[in-house]
């Protein structure tokens, strides 16, 4: 049961970090990484997603030998490991040992239910196949957009607070993503 704290706490530093400078970043990885190295047999590593803004944010941290491949993954929501999270944000750890997961998603959903979180559980092997090899973060670049869009809606005369519901509401009216609203406003500049 230590081990899934440590595990949680982790997970839940990491999230709350993606958004920090590299160097502090990787620190985090490297906890979570270490934790799953030894208490998960076959780990592959994990993907980490955190939804701001709407817009994803993903960590790739995983890593198979040659010839290995992950047979088994858990998904944990991220909103499971504290409200502050937006919906859709996941962590998901890989293993290439099949069934070495299971209890770890047993554990986990027994400990959040108990503490009262019963909005969604983690799930087992949903994220499969693996498909690694892409840049280590991604989704900045489209965060990046959004909040200099935002940022030419409130040099406009917008609220900070209600700058991305106007952006938001915007581009449902038009039909469009935030984010294409969000390059059409930049390219109205």
């Amino acid at each position: 049961m230590a081990h899934r704290r440590n595990l949680l706490t982790d997970l839940h530093q990491l999230a709350r970090h993606v958004d920090d400078d590299l160097g502090e970043l990787a620190e985090h990885l490297a906890d979570v990484t270490d934790t799953l190295d030894h208490r998960v047999s076959g780990s592959a590593g994990l993907q980490l997603t955190v939804i701001r803004l709407g817009l994803p944010i993903t960590l790739d941290a995983t890593a198979t030998k040659p010839g290995d491949h992950a047979v088994t993954s858990l998904r944990l929501p991220l909103p499971l490991l504290s409200p502050k999270f937006e919906p859709g944000g996941r962590a998901v750890l890989y293993s290439t040992a099949p069934g070495t997961l299971v209890n770890l998603a047993a554990d986990l959903t027994c400990g959040l239910i108990h503490s009262g979180s019963r909005n969604a559980v983690p799930e087992l092997d949903v994220d499969l196949p693996l498909v690694p090899g892409g840049p280590l973060l991604t989704g900045f670049d489209d965060l990046s957009t959004l909040n200099r869009a935002l940022g030419v809606l409130i040099d406009q005369g917008q609220l900070p607070d209600a700058a991305y519901q106007t952006l938001s509401s915007q581009a449902a009216a038009a039909h469009l993503t935030v984010l294409a609203l969000a390059h059409q406003v930049l390219g109205r500049r």
